[in-house]
């Protein structure tokens, strides 16, 4: 999830919690990798996304080639597609 620079919400990760547990009631199976907007890891803003992913690439190592193969096959499904 990227979010917003400067967005103030508060009640984000529980929000994302709800999502993921109204999901999964519908019937759609949690992540193995727990790729998913109620894992910290995966809830940014833009900034901290664009730093993010150049530490990933300088970095270089197994793990974070695999962070970077899963937001090259990311895409938008709201908000601002660019």
């Amino acid at each position: 999830l990227i979010l917003k620079d400067g967005l103030e919400w508060q009640l984000c990760g529980e929000v994302m919690q709800q999502l993921t547990h109204t999901l999964q009631q519908l019937g759609y199976p949690l992540c193995p990798g727990n790729v998913m907007v109620n894992n910290p890891k995966w809830v940014r803003s833009q900034t901290q996304w664009k730093k993010t992913l150049a530490d990933w690439v300088k970095a270089a190592k197994p793990e974070q080639v695999m962070d970077i193969a899963i937001m090259a096959d990311a895409h938008a499904v709201a908000g601002n597609k660019s």
